[in-house]
């Protein structure tokens, strides 16, 4: 077998790239098909492939997922909302649009039952974005157990 490994200047090697080199996939292949669904998630949540919304779901790792809301948020954020005021109020709604629509929020948002509203407050409470994000898909699918929060969407 043939590795390339790429290197950015002056970085020296290491396993982890060698192993990043050598092929993801081929890890992601063998933890799902051995039942490692935990080493599965870490490696597509640490490549923020979007693939670990589905098997977060799949695989209920609820649990192993419920104190990583902000990461989980953050991998549905718009490359713009790193710079948010230098956007117009339309590339605003338009970013805010895009990102309500991630998987994050809406797996989050569908599971208050396995993840409790409060705890995923609690870890986004200083990121104001971002809670205005989950609370309004929270309010979407599940307005009775979002209304108590409202005062703070507002």
């Amino acid at each position: 077998m043939r590795v390339k490994i790429r290197l950015l200047p002056n970085q020296q090697p290491t396993c982890i790239i060698i192993r990043l080199t050598i092929s993801d996939s081929t890890f992601a292949c063998r933890y799902e098909t051995s039942g490692q669904f935990i080493k599965l998630i870490e490696l597509y949540l640490r490549l923020k492939q979007p693939e670990a919304f589905e098997l977060i779901e799949k695989y209920q790792l609820f649990d192993f997922v419920k104190d990583q809301a902000k990461d989980l948020l953050m991998m549905d954020a718009p490359l713009q909302s790193l710079n948010i005021t230098d956007l117009s109020h339309q590339e605003r709604f338009e970013m805010f649009e895009r990102w309500r629509r991630g998987p994050a929020a809406q797996l989050l948002a569908r599971n208050i039952n396995r993840i409790p509203i409060d705890s995923i407050l609690a870890q986004i409470d200083d990121q104001r974005v971002l809670m205005h994000v989950y609370l309004d898909v929270l309010f979407e699918y599940d307005p009775n157990a979002a209304s108590r929060y409202y005062d703070l969407q507002v």
